[in-house]
This record gives C-alpha cells, structure tokens and sequence, in this order.
C-alpha cells in the first residue's frame, strides 16, 4: 500500500516524516480532510487568519493534494 504524509501549515509548518499507509490518492484526501478539521477543533490554533493548511505529499515527495481549511469570523 502507499505511504501518503499530511504537512500541515497554520502559521507554523509541521512537516510528517512518518505518513500513512493509505489505498490510494482519493483516500489521502479524505484523510487531509480529517487532519485539517483536527487543526480547526482547537480554537488555539487558528491563527494566522484562520486559515490551516494541509499538503499531501506521495512517497516520491510530489504534492498530491492540498486542502485549504479557513474559520472567518466577523465581530457584529
């Protein structure tokens, strides 16, 4: 099975040196999904406009996939 690494990006790049074992790219996404979505679940780490960041990477280092997670929020 592949190995797919999530670098995540909030201000802060935390780049994953182990990867996942995953069956192909649309579920490398998924996970990226899941990963970003983790990064959001805590308030804290929305910095840097809000916006998270997360690059799939293949095992040959080429970016598969990128997802683009951001919270707005507007003071009334």
């Amino acid at each position: 099975m592949p190995r797919f690494f999530f670098d995540a990006r909030n201000g802060v790049d935390a780049r994953d040196a182990e990867g996942r074992e995953l069956p192909d790219a649309a579920a490398a996404q998924r996970a990226a999904v899941t990963v970003a979505a983790s990064y959001a679940s805590c308030p804290d780490r929305l910095i840097d406009e809000g916006v998270i960041v997360v690059s799939v990477r293949d095992e040959a280092d080429l970016v598969v996939a990128t997802v683009r997670l951001a919270c707005l929020v507007e003071a009334a």
